[in-house]
């Protein structure tokens, strides 16, 4: 059978807990399904294509991409966060792109430091709902790496689910 190496939900209980988190959060709900504002939707795309870059669902990766170029997100800036690069990321986004990467390497743990620093400069209602935010990704992230490995099993290896979808470079009209 051939390696998985993505992120997965590993038993029935971290399932649960990490739907129970999200569930922990839905006072942000609100400011979740506003799509402009602070967290309006190119910078939501660009969090979740961070996150994805650690937990590597390519259902998630392919959906966010083309979801942040739909919102002015171009196709290189898409590349580079789907391999975890910043750079080329706005600034004033820079600490919150950071943030939720290393959350995802830290496999969802919060760094009570970072977060003390967020919570100084963006407030505890901005924060609540930007943890809700990873929250939701990883979940996704790591449900979709679930179904590939369950693919992977059931065929007995013979499906290659660690090719990831093209994506492909919009067209200009």
């Amino acid at each position: 059978m051939r390696q998985f190496t993505r992120r997965y939900f590993r038993s029935p209980y971290e399932f649960v807990t990490s739907l129970a988190s999200m569930v922990g959060r839905l006072d942000a709900l609100p400011g979740y399904l506003w799509v402009s504002g602070p967290v309006n939707m190119a910078f939501r795309q660009r969090l979740w294509l961070v996150v994805t870059s650690v937990n590597d669902c390519r259902y998630c990766r392919y959906l966010h991409s083309t979801i942040a170029m739909r919102h002015g997100v171009s196709f290189a800036e898409v590349k580079t966060l789907s391999a975890g690069v910043l750079t080329d990321s706005p600034a004033e986004e820079r600490p919150w792109l950071l943030y939720g990467l290393n959350w995802a390497k830290q496999d969802g743990r919060t760094d009570p430091e970072a977060r003390a620093r967020l919570v100084t400069s963006d407030g505890r209602r901005t924060v609540r709902l930007l943890e809700l935010v990873l929250r939701i990704i990883r979940f996704c992230n790591l449900f979709g790496s679930t179904w590939d490995l369950m693919l992977l099993k059931l065929s007995r290896g013979r499906r290659d689910v660690n090719r990831p979808f093209e994506l492909k470079k919009p067209s200009t009209k």
